[in-house]
């Protein structure tokens, strides 16, 4: 397994475990509680006064018990926390562990986690700390308190209040009481630590989810035309960034658009947009002339088909990571998808075929041949409308190549939208939009937009006139040559 996973495996079971340790405690101490309860009835049925004054007594003496509880709380919830970060700094680590050994910046990395690993250190030893004085402080406490019992008996016994029955009685009970109150304190303790595990769980399932869901769903058998409108749409980072101004697009079915432009144009956050990953903070987006936000969210993304430059394979078999694209396809669909992907002849050769077992944590594949996989999982998926983010951008000529054409059967007959980098994959494409800063700048053909000037002639001119002019002296060098 990847080492990052080890650790993130290794944080996860260190908090199932308190929380496990903190439910066995806390459960088991029910009969503690009980067998308490039992033991002031009996007191109380002895004589209701001295046990009540008992009880006083004990909750007063128990007082420095919730304070040291709260302490142990809070440095647990601190802890939680601080593991939390360190787990941050570690993935980050390894994650760019090439650039780290290129860039040598193991001291720096070495630096910063041992800030992380002190500070976590510390806080373990404060909660060790705490933890240790629960229970002598239970031990101290509940010796004062025995010590005033007896004054107190001593004197109702004087008073006549109680004869030595009852003394005895008393006694007894408060023995029987004892042992089960010196529990329930180092239960109180280790049931802290588990709630403040628990804490951070539950702040995952309590956080909010803006995206609400519509209503409208697509019948069985009826499927979108897939043309979709974009009006006066804006949108709005969290951190107050504005990301999109009043787009206007109408996009036609069945054709091809695509978005080029600098980095931080606006292209991708128009693709998040479309299956309601976030919603427009301004203006609607329709398909059909529906808003996508009246769509129940399934239906809505059932409808649309995702191939990106990041191919995400998860753990499974071959076959299950295609099937993935369609809920409930055969064998026999998943092989037909895989051919049309041209992914069919590396999974042959595979140990065990399309049954072969995929380990994400490993370089099992190349990137071209996760690419097939992905496309293989959308042409199984078979929805109207595809979009497509820079598929090829970090492929070789080679793989681009199948890649292409695999993309191009894909393509067929949907609506696709198409973020690229590289000019020449997109130079038939039905309409290219142009962005810039967040605003639609021009659209058009690729002919028309040349004509056009602007940012795209720029980004054609920097990307073929340079390698033109390279290969044009290269070829003038070899005919001299001859």
């Amino acid at each position: 397994m990847h080492p990052t996973g080890q650790c993130l495996e290794y944080i996860l079971a260190k908090k199932q475990e308190l929380v496990r340790q903190a439910s066995v405690i806390v459960f088991g101490s029910v009969r503690d509680i009980l067998t308490l309860i039992a033991a002031i009835v009996v007191m109380l049925s002895i004589d209701w006064a001295m046990a009540i004054g008992l009880v006083l007594v004990f909750a007063l003496a128990f007082g420095p018990v919730g304070i040291a509880g709260v302490r142990i709380r809070r440095i647990s919830v601190d802890t939680q926390g601080e593991i939390a970060h360190m787990t941050g700094r570690v993935n980050e680590g390894l994650s760019g562990i090439r650039m780290v050994r290129t860039y040598q910046l193991e001291e720096r990395l070495k630096s910063t986690s041992n800030d992380v690993f002190e500070k976590l250190f510390g806080l373990r030893v404060a909660l060790v700390k705490w933890q240790a004085l629960v229970t002598p402080m239970i031990e101290v406490l509940a010796g004062v308190a025995i010590a005033l019992l007896l004054f107190l008996v001593a004197m109702r016994m004087q008073s006549d209040a109680i004869d030595l029955a009852g003394f005895i009685g008393l006694i007894t009970a408060l023995g029987v009481a004892t042992n089960p109150a010196r529990k329930l304190g180092g239960a109180y303790a280790v049931a802290l630590q588990g709630m403040a595990a628990l804490e951070r769980v539950y702040a995952l399932y309590d956080a909010e989810n803006d995206i609400s869901d519509g209503e409208f769903v697509y019948a069985d058998g009826i499927r979108p035309i897939g043309k979709i409108e974009f009006n006066k749409v804006g949108f709005v980072y969290p951190d107050g960034y504005r990301a999109l101004h009043d787009i206007d697009l109408i996009i036609n079915a069945g054709k091809t658009y695509a978005f080029v432009g600098r980095s931080g144009a606006g292209k991708s956050t128009v693709f998040n947009l479309l299956p309601r990953l976030f919603d427009a903070t301004q203006g609607t987006i329709c398909i059909d002339g529906r808003k996508i936000t009246d769509h129940e969210l399934t239906s809505l993304r059932n409808q649309i088909s995702v191939v990106s430059q990041d191919s995400v394979l998860l753990s499974g078999t071959v076959l299950e990571n295609i099937s993935f694209g369609r809920e409930g396809s055969d064998r026999e669909a998943c092989i037909i998808a895989a051919k049309a992907a041209a992914a069919d002849g590396f999974i042959s050769k595979l140990p065990d075929g399309y049954d072969t077992w995929i380990d994400p944590s490993k370089a099992s594949f190349s990137g071209g041949e996760r690419q097939r996989l992905s496309i293989a999982r959308a042409i199984l998926r078979d929805a109207p409308i595809l979009m497509l983010d820079e598929p090829t951008s970090a492929l070789d000529a080679q793989s681009e190549s199948a890649i292409r054409q695999a993309l191009n059967v894909l393509s067929e007959g949907r609506t696709t939208l198409v973020i690229a980098h590289r000019l020449a994959t997109i130079m038939d494409a039905d309409q290219i939009v142009v962005m810039d800063q967040g605003r639609i700048v021009d659209q058009g053909t690729h002919e028309e937009l040349l004509g056009n000037g602007g940012i795209y002639t720029e980004l054609y001119n920097l990307q073929f006139k340079e390698d033109e002019k390279h290969y044009g002296e290269i070829i003038q060098e070899r005919e001299g040559a001859d």
